[in-house]
């Protein structure tokens, strides 16, 4: 959806020299269609964004329940992925981009980027994995 989102920004760029020298009646046509380019655009990246917290939701659920980070970190991204998902709906249903609903988009951004170090510095927890493979083994 951000490579859809990404190109109908790069078509915008074939048209702008046309519109630069048009005559009006054909300036409303490029106009309208640069409109819609920009539409395609915003639309495609919220989808892509209900994508990634749809996907998010996912994987902190196995986080928590498989014990793989503490259960805070993987608590804490599902609250973050919930505010996520409410600033695309209030994007879908008010009309504007995700972005300008930066508020409910932080948490989940902070807790990213914690997970991120967490995960380089410490790891998944090694005794969930263990104790996962001994009993699949047995």
């Amino acid at each position: 959806m951000y490579t859809v989102g990404a190109v109908g920004l790069l078509a915008i760029l074939a048209i702008a020299p046309r519109y630069a020298s048009a005559v009006a009646t054909d300036g409303v046509q490029l106009q309208t269609a640069g409109d819609l380019l920009l539409n395609v655009r915003q639309e495609s990246i919220l989808a892509g964004v209900f994508a990634f917290a749809a996907g998010a939701l996912m994987y902190y659920a196995i986080f928590y329940r498989a014990r793989l980070v503490p259960r805070w970190l993987s608590g804490w991204g599902m609250v973050g992925v919930l505010f996520l998902l409410a600033a695309c709906l209030v994007a879908l249903f008010g009309g504007g981009p995700v972005t300008s609903n930066a508020v409910l988009v932080i948490p989940i951004a902070v807790q990213e980027m914690v997970l991120a170090v967490w995960l380089i510095a410490k790891g998944f927890t090694v005794p969930a994995i263990e104790s996962r493979s001994a009993a699949a083994t047995a």
